[in-house]
């Protein structure tokens, strides 16, 4: 009787897990990106503060999505690239360098 019972339990269990996983990914990957927000706009160069402004998350709602960090300011590329007269400022790189130790500590945070 009992190996009956756990039969029937354990498809419930699966998909519960399933969920309670899934679920916990894609907290972890909304957080790590409005992590990575936070240092994109530490690092962005100010000096209207519009470009800094500007940054903002688009988080993933569903298993396989992905959150996206966007930010629409025209000159964005030219600040971080630089122009023929303008040195590249590459703030996005130094972010993108430490995204693994983002990952990291709101991986500790979380978990």
């Amino acid at each position: 009787m009992s190996a009956k019972i756990i039969d029937n339990v354990t498809p419930f269990l699966k998909v519960t897990l399933r969920t309670l996983v899934l679920k916990d990914a894609i907290q972890y990957q909304n957080a790590v990106a409005l992590e990575v927000e936070s240092e994109l706009k530490e690092e962005t160069p100010v000096l209207t503060g519009q470009l800094m402004r500007s940054w903002r998350t688009e988080f993933a709602r569903v298993a396989g999505a992905v959150a996206k960090i966007i930010n629409d300011q025209h000159y964005g590329p030219l600040v971080n690239y630089g122009t023929a007269t303008m040195r590249g400022r590459h703030f996005v790189e130094r972010v993108e360098a430490r995204i693994q130790s983002i990952a990291a500590r709101v991986a500790r945070r979380l978990f």
